[in-house]
């Protein structure tokens, strides 16, 4: 479900697949300069519920 919503929320936001998987894989400075792709495959719990709060933060949800 987690993932399922991140995804939504970036496509609504991006509208483009390309422009969406480049922003993925940079680094952002409010995840501590990390990207949310590494973290999403850090494989924690806790990590996955940190890019979709980001996530969430980056659509006004």
């Amino acid at each position: 479900m987690h993932l399922y919503r991140i995804r939504e929320t970036l496509d609504s936001l991006l509208r483009d697949l390309e422009v969406e998987r480049a922003w993925l894989q940079e680094p952002h400075d409010l995840l501590g300069g990390r990207s949310p792709m590494s973290l999403l495959l850090g494989g924690s719990m806790e990590e996955l519920l940190l890019v979709r709060e980001y996530v969430d933060e980056f659509g006004g949800i």
